[in-house]
């Protein structure tokens, strides 16, 4: 395993750990009211740490010295950095839409994001705008997969088209991180296909 590869894992194994959420609000915090708070206080503790870590500090010191290969170089040199904005629209999904819609949406993120990053380094078979074609493919069957260890049909059409829509934005080379774009959009898809 490269070094790149190595580190990408290690990552996005952080961020998978997200999964925690979803297995929270079905099993144990079933509260709207409890769920929100706290993503709330996760999310004040990672803006916190942002702001520490762009200030002269020790802690500063400390946190780039153990985190700079994790990190992205936009993020070493400052920018919010995944874990922050996967934590921002893990807040916005459960604050805003119905439960069963935000921990799809948390789903797709933590699978469908790891999946295709880590398939689409280690198998980078057809290319679209630096991205792997194969990655996502491979993201989209995971997500079905552990989508039905949660006890959702794979053909229920919010399982379907909502994997289907957090796949396709992963995959196109928009601005916006994607560990934002990746649960807010397909949480939108989501949300309209339950109104039709």
């Amino acid at each position: 395993m490269t070094s790149n590869i190595k580190y990408e894992v290690y990552r996005k194994l952080i961020h998978f750990s997200i999964i925690s959420i979803p297995i929270l609000y079905m099993n144990i915090i079933k509260s709207y009211i409890y769920i929100v708070i706290l993503v709330l206080f996760l999310l004040s503790i990672a803006i916190f740490i942002e702001y520490l870590r762009n200030i002269k500090s020790k802690f500063s010191l400390i946190f780039h010295k153990y985190t700079k290969n994790l990190m992205r170089k936009n993020e070493v040199e400052g920018n919010i950095t995944g874990a922050t904005w996967y934590l921002l629209s893990v807040f916005i999904v459960v604050s805003i839409f119905p439960k069963k819609i935000a921990i799809l949406a948390i789903i797709f993120l933590a699978v469908g994001d790891t999946v295709a990053a880590i398939a689409g380094k280690s198998l980078p078979y057809i290319k679209y705008k630096n991205k792997s074609v194969f990655g996502s493919f491979i993201a989209f069957m995971s997500i079905l997969f552990i989508t039905h260890l949660f006890g959702y049909k794979i053909f229920d059409p919010l399982v379907l088209f909502g994997a289907l829509s957090a796949v396709i934005i992963e995959l196109m080379p928009i601005r916006v991180n994607d560990n934002f774009s990746i649960p807010v959009f397909s949480s939108i898809i989501m949300f309209m296909i339950s109104r039709i």
